[in-house]
């Protein structure tokens, strides 16, 4: 079970570790590595005759939905960069979705997955102050072969967890002073959609609790904490986030990109609105080209290469995963859980494309096997 736990964190925000030690080595074949051996200790439990629930409503929906990318390979004019999606998703979220079904008995797993997440994350920060020890306050910072905004996403997911666990339960000097080490990484990192993205989700999450607390004075109180705490980064870290300053963002060109990209997304939707452009699509509609182009909002890119049904899968899926807060009270670790899931959503917003936002799936899949799990039965694997 150990074992197992460390592959889905892995998938979760520790593949930088694999790139960072292995890089070399494993020549970009660390993700297949990784896929393959959960795969196999899926086969594994199955053999061994254990309850689980093969086709449930998640694995349903996210088979419909990898069948209409592959489909919709017929009518995209960026056959490359379409294929390397569909391959993608297949690798990164699909096969990872019947593993993590199979394998997601109990609540045992759920947390050590959530305990090894923020180990990671914990390793992140040090790897990323120790690679940049003498230049931390003198611009953006990553480590070797990491992109710099997966690093900071990822020492975020441990900020997520420790700031749910310091709220729910868990207030200890340790917890405090990780989560410190974990924030002042990330303001040293410098990327501005990680950062943004951890802001909204405390919120969020403040938001969220407030609704369900009796005691509603104790979170305002809280709120107002994370306000003030927010405001005073915002002066002791002046460098360090100065990419957040208005002059800045009206002369950044990634900024006005972005906003381009995102114009382009909504008049290329009204052409084609029930089946897209097809899976890579955007690319073509952008440049004319057939190559690796998106517009960094994964809501966006399955609206232009997949119309409304492919963005229906996904909605599916998200409002089927807010029923954990039915849960929220027996069980604290799936609140935490969530509460990533929004962080990377949030995320999913500013950067990357469908296959690059493969983390945000893997926790929608497993808030949703949960559900699942809670709502149905269990059913034997016939795999004997």
């Amino acid at each position: 079970m150990k074992f197992t736990a460390f592959l889905i964190a892995l998938l979760i925000n520790g593949m930088f570790i694999i790139t960072y030690y292995f890089g070399e080595v494993l020549s970009g074949y660390q993700t297949i590595l990784i896929v393959s051996s959960l795969f196999v200790a899926s086969i594994y439990n199955c053999f061994k005759n254990i309850k689980i629930n093969i086709f449930n409503k998640t694995n349903l929906v996210l088979l419909a939905f990898f069948i209409f990318i592959f489909i919709s390979n017929f009518w995209s004019k960026s056959p490359v960069y379409g294929l390397f999606k569909t391959q993608g998703f297949l690798l990164t979220v699909i096969i990872p979705a019947f593993a993590i079904n199979i394998l997601m008995k109990d609540n045992n797993l759920l947390n050590k997955v959530i305990n090894v997440a923020l180990i990671f994350s914990v390793i992140g920060s040090i790897l990323l102050l120790y690679n940049n020890i003498e230049n931390l306050f003198s611009g953006r910072t990553s480590i070797d072969g990491v992109n710099t905004i997966w690093i900071s996403r990822y020492i975020g997911v441990g900020f997520v967890i420790l700031y749910s666990r310091i709220r729910q339960y868990k207030t200890t000097l340790f917890n405090i002073f990780l989560i410190i080490l974990l924030g002042i990484s990330m303001i040293i990192n410098g990327s501005r959609g990680p950062i943004l993205s951890l802001f909204l989700t405390i919120y969020i999450f403040e938001l969220i609790t407030f609704y369900h607390s009796k005691r509603k004075d104790r979170n305002f109180i809280y709120i107002t904490l994370v306000t003030i705490i927010i405001i005073i980064s915002l002066f002791i870290f002046q460098e360090q986030i100065s990419r957040f300053n208005i002059e800045f963002l009206k002369s950044d060109t990634n900024v006005s990109e972005r906003i381009n990209n995102y114009n382009i997304s909504l008049n290329a939707i009204k052409d084609k609105f029930f089946i897209g452009h097809g899976i890579g699509g955007f690319s073509y509609i952008f440049k004319n080209i057939d190559d690796r182009i998106y517009p960094h909002n994964m809501i966006l890119e399955i609206f232009v290469e997949l119309g409304l049904i492919g963005i229906s899968f996904l909605i599916y899926l998200i409002v089927h995963s807010f029923k954990v807060l039915n849960y929220k009270k027996e069980n604290k670790i799936i609140f935490s859980c969530f509460s990533i899931l929004i962080y990377y959503f949030i995320n999913s917003m500013f950067s990357g494309d469908l296959f690059g936002n493969s983390s945000f799936f893997i926790v929608l899949i497993i808030l949703n096997v949960y559900i699942d799990n809670k709502e149905t039965k269990y059913k034997y694997c016939n795999y004997k």
